[in-house]
């Protein structure tokens, strides 16, 4: 409740002494992702249940609304910071509809975060994103700062796989399957920010997603599984 504990791991496989994570007025968190580099600066995202007090006309609307993200970041042996709220605050009519559907995807390039993550009203069937538009944040800044936030793409059919990752000089790239089998890569600059994408890859007989990985050299590699008129392979 109220934020996530991040435990360290020794290489004898014991955990440390956790460290606390406050999320901005929430009561639980739903989902917590972690990036970590070789110099010791971790960040740690929180998709968490607002349950701040405001008016709500809905009947047992409750005293908050929505699925929300906050970020914190920091150097290993220091005090974490109080995470950063980074999905706006909504009245229950229309949080409801339109929340965070995911915590958020982080990477730490030389000198700044970048996180991306998913709001809307998306449902999967059959592995895809049912009908409702879906539109991909991003928040990027140095680390240890307030982080700026940006619309990065609306997708009108759903998101269904994402991924973040750092080329070899610690530029930021995301890539996404939206609309079923529509394929987008982005990069973005040091200061972490991503670019809005210009060219989409479709991909053909496109059945069900795998995912999506990277190689040493910072390649993105999407797999999925094809269909055809005779077999799935």
């Amino acid at each position: 409740e109220h934020g996530a504990s991040v435990y360290p791991v020794g290489p004898s496989g014991h955990l440390g002494r956790p460290w606390k994570v406050e999320d901005p007025g929430g009561v639980w968190g739903s989902e917590v992702s972690v990036a970590l580099d070789s110099r010791g600066r971790i960040a740690v995202g929180i998709l968490y249940q607002d349950e701040t007090e405001r008016a709500s006309s809905l009947y047992h609307g409750g005293p908050g609304c929505c699925l929300r993200v906050a970020i914190a970041s920091w150097q290993l042996g220091r005090k974490p910071p109080a995470a950063e709220a980074l999905s706006p605050t909504q009245d229950a009519e229309t949080g409801s509809m339109h929340h965070a559907l995911r915590a958020p995807r982080l990477v730490i390039g030389r000198s700044a975060i970048t996180a991306i993550w998913t709001i809307g009203t998306e449902k999967e069937q059959d592995g895809f994103s049912g009908p409702g538009e879906v539109q991909i944040e991003q928040a990027y800044g140095r680390f240890g700062a307030p982080l700026h936030t940006a619309k990065l793409f609306a997708a009108p059919k759903g998101v269904a796989v994402t991924n973040l990752s750092l080329e070899p000089d610690g530029v930021p790239v995301a890539s996404w399957l939206d609309d079923h089998d529509k394929l987008h890569t982005v990069t973005g600059s040091h200061t972490g920010a991503l670019r809005r994408p210009t060219l989409v890859q479709r991909a053909p007989q496109l059945s069900y997603p795998v995912g999506f990985t990277n190689d040493d050299e910072g390649d993105t590699i999407f797999s999925y599984f094809s269909r055809s008129s005779r077999n799935t392979s």
